[in-house]
C-alpha cells in the first residue's frame, strides 16, 4: 500500500480525484501529519464516496493529525449526505413445496393431495412486510448502533471533559453548584473584581483593619499601551504608546482583566466585539432539597453575553462599553496606526467591587472575548503583524541573521494576535490561510504539535 504524504495546505500540487480512486481501491494510505489547512472543497473531492469507519485504515486516521484538521474532517462527514446502503430484495411469496412421494408401480390408489399450510393459514408475506423483515430492520438501525471510537475521538472527548471540570460549566449553561464557593469548584478562568476586600484575619495593622475596602492594584490599572507589548516607533504620545520597555507590571494572582492585541488590515473600516462570562448567583434550587424538604440554596449560573455595535477604526482610546447594565463589566481598548494597518488592543475589565457576603457574585467565570469584522461582506480582516527591523548599530548582525532565518523557517506560521493573561484562537479563512476571520480568547490554550 502506497503512503501519500499530504501537503500543508490542500490540495497543493496533488490530483485529489486520482488519490480518491486509489483510496477506494485500497491501494493507498494518507499521511496527514503535515496538513495545517484543509478547505471543505478539497475534502469533498479527496473523501468522496469514502466511509470514515470502513475506510479508516486507508484514510490514515490512526496517524498523526492536527486537532483543527480533525474538526474539519468531522464537520465534512457530518454535513455530507449519508452514503446509500445496499437494500435487500423483497422476499417473494413463499410457495408450498410438495414432498416427493415414492409411488409403487402398478394400480395403486392415487395419494391424497397434500394441503398447502400457508394457503390454509391464510397468511402471506407481502412485499411491504418483506421490506420490514427483521434482517432489514437491523440494516436500518445501523446508524443507531454504538460504534467503536477512534483514538483521536477518545482523546478529544477526554480533553473536553477535563476542560469542563477545570473551567466549566460542567453542568451546562444554567447549571447549579451545591458548594460553598464557585471559586473552589473551578480553578481557571477567574476574573477578580477591580476593588477587592481585604480579609480581616489577614490584617496586620489597625490601618489594615480600618480600611477594609481597598482598590488593589492589578494589571487593569495600567493602560492598554502598557500591557499589549506591541510598542510602535513614535513620539511617545498617548496614541502611539511608549517605545521603551517599561518596568514589568506586577502581575496579580487573580487579575481583574484579560485581553488581546491584534493587527487589522488597513482596508477594514469597523470591527465588532462579542463579550460575556458566567455569572453565578445564590438562589433556590429547582431540583435539590434539604432534609426538611425545602428548596436548597445553591449557586445558579446565568450566562451573560452581548455584542457591540460596529466600532469604527480610528486612532485613539475606545469608549468604555458596558456589557450588561446590571454589572460593572466593561470592554476597553485602544486603536493605533502602524504603517497602513491598525493595531488594536481590547480588554475585558471587571470593574465591580467585591461583595462582603457571597463575594463570588462579583467574580467573572468562563470569560470570553471575541472580535470579528463589522462588515459581513469583508470578513478576512485580521493579518499577520510583521514589524520592520533594520540591522543598524543597535542590533547585533549575528542576531539579525538568526532572526531572518527564523522568519524564513516559520513564514507560514502566522501569529494573528497576542493574548494578555489568556490565550487567543484564530479562525483562519478557508481560501486565504494568511488571514483570519475571527479571534477569540481561550483560557486554556491548545496547540497541536506535529509528530516527528
Amino acid at each position: 500500500m502506497t503512503v501519500i504524504k499530504l501537503p500543508s495546505v490542500l490540495p497543493g500540487d496533488l490530483d485529489l480525484k486520482a488519490i480518491n480512486q486509489q483510496l477506494r481501491e485500497r491501494t493507498a494510505q494518507l499521511d496527514w501529519s503535515a496538513v495545517i489547512s484543509a478547505p471543505t472543497a478539497a475534502l469533498s473531492v479527496l473523501l468522496d464516496g469514502l466511509d470514515p469507519s470502513d475506510d479508516a485504515e486507508a484514510l490514515g486516521f490512526e496517524g498523526a493529525i492536527a486537532d483543527t484538521i480533525i474538526q474539519d474532517i468531522i464537520a465534512y462527514f457530518n454535513q455530507r449526505p449519508a452514503l446509500p446502503k445496499p437494500q435487500k430484495s423483497a422476499q417473494k411469496k413463499p410457495q408450498a413445496q410438495q414432498p416427493e412421494v415414492w409411488e409403487q408401480s402398478g394400480a395403486a390408489p392415487d395419494s391424497p393431495e397434500v394441503p398447502d399450510p400457508v394457503e390454509e393459514s391464510g397468511f402471506y408475506t407481502t412485499e411491504d412486510e418483506a421490506d420490514n423483515s427483521p434482517e432489514d430492520k437491523v440494516s436500518q438501525d445501523d446508524d443507531r448502533v454504538l460504534k467503536t471510537a477512534t483514538s483521536f475521538e477518545i482523546r478529544q472527548q477526554l480533553e473536553e471533559r477535563i476542560l469542563k471540570d477545570l473551567l466549566g460549566p460542567a453542568g451546562g449553561e444554567y447549571e447549579e453548584i451545591d458548594e460553598g464557593r464557585v471559586s473552589d469548584r473551578y480553578l481557571v478562568g477567574l476574573v477578580a473584581p477591580l476593588h477587592r476586600r481585604k480579609r480581616q484575619d489577614a490584617a496586620t495593622t489597625a490601618t489594615d483593619s480600618a480600611q477594609d475596602l481597598t482598590g488593589r492594584p492589578g494589571t487593569v490599572d495600567e493602560g492598554p499601551e502598557q500591557r499589549d507589548g506591541l510598542p510602535i516607533a513614535g513620539n511617545d504620545t498617548a496614541e502611539d504608546g511608549s517605545t521603551e520597555a517599561g518596568n514589568a507590571v506586577a502581575e496579580s494572582m487573580f487579575p481583574s482583566s484579560l485581553g488581546l492585541t491584534f493587527c487589522v488590515s488597513g482596508e477594514a473600516k469597523t470591527i465588532q466585539v462579542t463579550a460575556g462570562w458566567g455569572q453565578y448567583e445564590r438562589d433556590r434550587s429547582q431540583t435539590l432539597t434539604t432534609e426538611a424538604g425545602n428548596a436548597k440554596t445553591v449557586w445558579k449560573r446565568i450566562p451573560i453575553r452581548s455584542q457591540s455595535q460596529p466600532i469604527p477604526l480610528q486612532p485613539g482610546p475606545l469608549e468604555d462599553w458596558q456589557i450588561h447594565p446590571d454589572y460593572g463589566v466593561f470592554v476597553r481598548g485602544q486603536i493605533r496606526r502602524q504603517d497602513n494597518d491598525w493595531i488594536v488592543s481590547l480588554f475585558l475589565v471587571n470593574g465591580q467591587t467585591e461583595y462582603e457576603t457571597n463575594p463570588d457574585q462579583s467574580w467573572l467565570f468562563q470569560p470570553e472575548l471575541k472580535v470579528k469584522s463589522g462588515d459581513a461582506s469583508d470578513p478576512e480582516i485580521f493579518i499577520k503583524r510583521a514589524p520592520v527591523r533594520h540591522a543598524d548599530h543597535k542590533l547585533d548582525p549575528l542576531f539579525y541573521a538568526e532572526e531572518q532565518d527564523m522568519k524564513m523557517l516559520y513564514r507560514k506560521q502566522v501569529e494573528f494576535a497576542v493574548g494578555h493573561g489568556v490565550g487567543v484562537h484564530a479562525t483562519v479563512a478557508d481560501q486565504t490561510p494568511m488571514r483570519a476571520i475571527a479571534l477569540e480568547t481561550r483560557v486554556v490554550p491548545a496547540y497541536e504539535v506535529p509528530k516527528t
